[in-house]
């Protein structure tokens, strides 16, 4: 069995273990916590918490030692519940805690933003693993730049779509200076239009970005088929310009969920570099964790499938992209 061959048996192995998983994963986002102070010691409070499947998480905010959050006005925003609180202290809340009520049993992300009357403004992330912060008692870019960071990892660790997009590449590539370069391509290209879109440059509707989006995932799993029956494939010949092609429209996705998750005006350019510097090492972790799998399982596990099941991961990458498709595509017609 050649070395190509056995790559492409362990891609296969590697992908019918994680199929029920792409399959029904689906990205959680964050929460958002809008502290304004109106006075000394009066603030505003904004509360976004995501709904998920139509239902409100069970997680609250709690400064202090239980200082009181009134709420006085709630509001259902397309896939969202905003509540509106008022909070009086007796002293400064900079160095209070900050917690987050049963945040640990979910996997929502915290976004907080603290504005002071002098103007001055810091954002800092509280995650599940730590649902507990001190609140800040200075801004700091180096907080934005860790926010926007750490959401810019997440985000790519859990958009499966894009992620199967790189592993299609993968599949198509078969000399290591061309995925290096087939890599690079897919960066620049997203980059690119992550920036302009989220910069207001670039306008698409982010329901029709997905749907498409999708569907370059169908075109990977053909071009790949193609490949295995011995056509020719543009694709397998040239993947890093079809990968900037599509790296366009991927970019479009990540500014809409950038665009969900709020860009903070006093620090525009700090949280969109962070964010897709984040992606980009989210993008690498996933494409070193295949080959570390596929050194291991070949080199010191010598694993070896049958040749007829090479292609099977073009029919599984394109039907779980058709069926993303389609699924995208009704909510457009239905909505």
């Amino acid at each position: 069995m050649s070395s190509d061959m056995a790559l492409r048996s362990i891609w296969s192995l590697i992908l019918m273990c994680g199929v029920l998983t792409f399959s029904y994963a689906h990205e959680v986002r964050p929460a958002y916590l809008e502290i304004k102070e109106v006075n000394d010691y009066i603030y505003k409070i904004i509360w976004k918490v995501p709904l998920l499947n139509q239902r409100v998480p069970d997680i609250q905010p709690i400064i202090g030692d239980g200082a009181n959050l009134a709420s006085y006005n709630q509001k259902k925003e397309l896939e969202a519940l905003i509540d509106y609180k008022n909070l009086t202290l007796n002293q400064d809340i900079g160095g209070l805690s900050l917690r987050i009520t049963n945040l640990e049993k979910t996997l929502i992300d915290v976004i907080v933003r603290l504005e002071r009357s002098n103007g001055e403004i810091n954002t800092f992330l509280i995650q599940p693993s730590d649902p507990e912060a001190v609140i800040p008692t200075s801004s700091s870019p180096w907080q934005v730049a860790k926010t926007f960071g750490v959401l810019g990892v997440e985000h790519i660790l859990l958009g499966w779509d894009h992620l199967l997009f790189v592993f299609g590449l993968m599949l198509l590539i078969r000399k290591r200076r061309l995925l290096i370069t087939t890599i690079t391509a897919f960066t620049i290209a997203h980059s690119i239009t992550l920036i302009f879109a989220s910069l207001g440059i670039l306008r698409l509707p982010s329901a029709p970005v997905e749907t498409v989006i999708a569907l370059s995932i169908v075109f990977l799993g053909r071009e790949y088929i193609l490949m295995q029956r011995g056509e020719k494939s543009m694709t397998a010949e040239r993947p890093w310009l079809v990968a900037f092609i599509f790296g366009l429209l991927h970019g479009c996705g990540f500014a809409g969920a950038l665009a969900s998750i709020g860009i903070p005006n006093h620090a525009v350019m700090t949280s969109l570099l962070s964010f897709n510097l984040g992606v980009e090492v989210g993008q690498l972790i996933f494409v070193a964790s295949l080959l570390l799998i596929y050194y291991l399982a070949i080199r010191l596990l010598k694993v070896k499938l049958p040749d007829w099941s090479l292609p099977l991961p073009g029919y599984a990458i394109g039907g779980m992209a058709a069926f993303w498709f389609i699924t995208r595509l009704l909510d457009i017609v239905v909505s």
